[in-house]
């Protein structure tokens, strides 16, 4: 009997040494989640701040064309329009829905327009 219970004692002094080390790795996991944690706080905290940034310098340019009268026409790199000002209504008519629909489905002021903007598009190469 005094050996099943040194056996049982043996057991239970390996199984709390198991458990021990167990929880020392968890603690250092904890560790290692908690400081993970942080740069991600902190990551997302500059990420907030440029987004802000992003969306003052956008007001700003939007604030800049619109006070300018001038009719920009914004199109990605299919011709798809992607953003324009009340002010390219003189030159051809757009509506907000036209969004993302290509230039080239619209009638032009001219049979030249097409050119003129692949001309600009290819020298600046701004899509």
């Amino acid at each position: 009997m005094n050996e099943e219970l040194e056996s049982s004692n043996e057991e239970a002094q390996a199984t709390n040494e198991e458990l021990v080390s167990s929880n020392e790795e968890l603690q250092s996991t904890n560790e290692e989640l908690q400081s993970v944690n942080e740069e991600l706080y902190s990551v997302n905290a500059e990420l907030q701040e440029k987004n802000i940034h992003l969306l003052e310098l956008n007001s700003d340019i939007e604030n800049l064309i619109n006070i300018s009268h001038i009719a920009p026409l914004f199109l990605d790199d299919r011709w798809h329009i992607r953003r324009f000002t009340p002010f390219i209504k003189n030159v051809i008519t757009l509506r907000e829905l036209e969004i993302g629909r290509s230039i080239t489905n619209f009638s032009l002021p001219d049979k030249h327009f097409l050119n003129d903007v692949k001309s600009i598009t290819d020298e600046n190469k701004i899509l």
